[in-house]
């Protein structure tokens, strides 16, 4: 049976149960780290050298150019024009039952 327990870690890797657990015997558990965006989580490279921070942004920079992200009208392209009309009107496509249904 599997179950969820809450946990914190600390920056030293130490893990504490925020739930009360008890097992009969050693018991394997996986660890699945969330993804919490607070920049509290978040340490940047220590970049003391002022000419690598500069290369550092350049690169980052380049690479954001190189990259950019499409208006949304543009991400639209490959999608046809029914589906265009309909995606965010509300009015999606009908199937029917047979379409619904059918076996490959």
């Amino acid at each position: 049976m599997l179950q969820t327990i809450e946990a914190e870690i600390d920056v030293n890797g130490n893990v504490r149960l925020l739930t009360p657990v008890k097992v009969t015997r050693p018991t394997r558990a996986l660890v699945t780290l969330l993804d919490e965006a607070s920049p509290a989580n978040i340490i940047p490279p220590e970049i003391t050298d002022p000419a690598e921070r500069a290369r550092v942004i350049e690169e980052i920079v380049r690479r954001m150019q190189a990259n950019p992200i499409p208006p949304e009208e543009e991400s639209l392209e490959g999608i046809g024009a029914s589906m265009k009309a309909n995606s965010f009107t509300g009015n999606p496509p009908r199937f029917t039952r047979e379409e619904l249904h059918e076996r490959h």
